[in-house]
């Protein structure tokens, strides 16, 4: 239910903003730190009960600017996100859980002037879907060690694989440096309230700190 309120929310947000505010489409990319905070135990998920460590890895997607006012712009945003975590023990990289999701943050950010240039910060909400996963460990701690494979999205969690939730959803929040030639620096903050762990074996979330670059095509701070 949660997540049917957000789509809408998504789909109002957009269309209010094509119909009455000044637009520009961009691109962007960055290097996304991601992470899974939480604990899960039983099964194949005991994988997750393992201490985590940040995954780094490439993104990136499409976004929009809509100036609302001088002062606040929306900007919504869709990209293929890289999440997930490293899993160590005794100081050694046993493992991972790698997931890509499509990922549609929603911001609304508050625009103070800089010269002919913008310094942006807000936040808002997002909504991913989850589109392909791996993990792999080896551990003699685990009832079965060199586990490996692909994340079931769809299926009950078994003893032949590893089960996460396909739905996420979030708060973000940002801080991005508007050039008045369309070239953005950004730094971006997510963190799912939704548990992506199967149901009964704990609690696992989506956690993703990102450092990124983009651009706006034909923008002008001042417009």
């Amino acid at each position: 239910m949660m997540l049917k309120v957000l789509c809408l929310a998504m789909g109002m947000s957009l269309l209010v903003s094509t119909a009455y505010a000044q637009s520009h489409l961009g691109i962007e990319g960055a290097c996304i730190a991601g992470n899974l905070p939480g604990n899960s135990a039983g099964g194949p998920s005991e994988i997750l009960s393992q201490t985590r460590g940040p995954r780094l890895a490439p993104g990136g997607g499409i976004w929009a600017d809509f100036r609302w006012s001088d002062y606040i712009d929306f900007q919504p945003h869709i990209n293929i996100t890289p999440k997930g975590a490293e899993i160590w023990q005794n100081g050694q990289n046993t493992g991972h859980v790698h997931v890509t999701y499509l990922d549609v943050p929603l911001r609304l950010m508050y625009r103070v002037p800089v010269g002919y240039d913008d310094f942006f910060f807000g936040g808002g909400v997002y909504g991913a879907l989850g589109l392909r996963g791996t993990y792999q460990v080896s551990t003699n701690t685990l009832p079965m060690h060199d586990l490996g494979g692909d994340i079931q999205f769809n299926d009950p969690d078994g003893i032949t694989g590893l089960h996460m939730k396909p739905w996420d959803a979030g708060y973000t929040a940002a801080l991005s440096y508007q050039f008045s030639f369309g070239l953005t620096l950004h730094l971006d903050y997510e963190h799912g309230f939704v548990n992506i762990a199967p149901e009964g074996t704990g609690r696992i979330q989506n956690q993703g700190l990102s450092l990124g670059i983009g651009y706006l095509f034909h923008y002008n701070t001042r417009d």
